[in-house]
């Protein structure tokens, strides 16, 4: 059975991502499994230089539902998917067997509680509650790692995401932005687990932890762990789970400067260099845009 681990990116700044994902993995992931990106044309051969393989597909629609190409075009027996703003701290080679052990084809990172009646799911609506006749729902679910194995029955799970819950999105009320037109691929997942009957890894496994916005993520690269604030739970994943917002600022960067350094065997002097530049540009210069504000009003109160 081959196995595999898979991410996706196209564009300059999630490229940049992850190929930071990728040497996290090879830095810190004690593990031999290739690793793949989906990614577009364009981006295919700056990222074919980091990854193991990539795979190419021209059909982004520029949403977090492009994610369940990890279902359709993947090429291995059983993988598992990270999110491209992601860093991988530790040994990843439980990961596969924690899911493998819990028995579902499809299967995530969540908690698990009974739905009480009339109540809405917390990511899909009464729509979907009373034709997919759902009793249960995941909070705590985010869909920054799935995990999946190819079954006889893979077709048919793969192609009620793709040809019932997409189309039916938000007839099912599923979780949409404020104009109702960003579809998220967590719902979609949710609903197949929910109506096949597919249990998630509990969070408190620590595969991966989500990063709250302003949270500080401390990480001892020499000892492999983090450390940060979830909720109100210390926590010490193997997967640090950025965000897109987390991304954009000088914890991450600062990090990112090592991990490139390390990678490429750069000198000190050079990782420091820049880590300085990360400073003034995620921190210092963030800083100087919110006094500025201050800075005018007093101006135009002495003129």
């Amino acid at each position: 059975m081959s196995r595999g681990f898979i991410t996706m990116a196209y564009g300059e700044k999630y490229c940049r991502l992850a190929e930071h994902l990728y040497m996290s993995y090879k830095l810190f992931g004690n593990c031999d499994y290739p690793f793949y990106c989906i990614t577009d044309s364009r981006s295919a051969d700056s990222l074919r230089k980091t990854f193991d393989g990539v795979i190419v597909k021209d059909n982004f629609v520029k949403s977090t539902s492009d994610k369940l190409m990890f279902f359709t075009d993947n090429p291995f027996d059983e993988s598992v998917f990270i999110d491209s703003d992601c860093s991988i701290v530790n040994d990843v080679n439980y990961i596969f067997d924690l899911f493998s052990e819990n028995g579902s084809p499809i299967s995530a990172i969540a908690d698990i509680k009974d739905l009480r009646e009339k109540q809405k799911g917390r990511q899909f609506g009464v729509n979907a509650i009373k034709e997919l006749c759902i009793t249960k729902d995941f909070p705590n679910f985010n869909g920054g790692v799935y995990y999946y194995r190819k079954t006889d029955l893979t077709n048919i799970y793969v192609d009620f995401m793709i040809n019932d819950v997409l189309p039916n999105y938000h007839y099912y009320g599923c979780l949409s932005d404020d104009k109702n037109i960003v579809i998220y691929d967590e719902p979609i997942v949710i609903l197949c687990m929910l109506k096949y009957g597919f249990i998630p890894v509990p969070p408190s496994k620590n595969i991966m932890y989500l990063v709250h916005n302003k949270t500080r993520v401390k990480w001892n690269m020499k000892n492999h762990i983090s450390t940060y604030k979830w909720y109100e739970c210390i926590v010490h994943p193997t997967i640090i789970h950025w965000k897109v917002g987390g991304t954009e600022t000088f914890n991450y960067e600062k990090y990112d400067a090592k991990i490139r350094g390390l990678f490429y065997k750069s000198r000190k002097l050079s990782i420091i260099k820049n880590q300085i530049i990360a400073f003034g540009k995620y921190y210092v210069y963030p800083k100087l845009l919110k006094i500025s504000p201050k800075f005018r009003n007093i101006i135009i109160k002495n003129r």
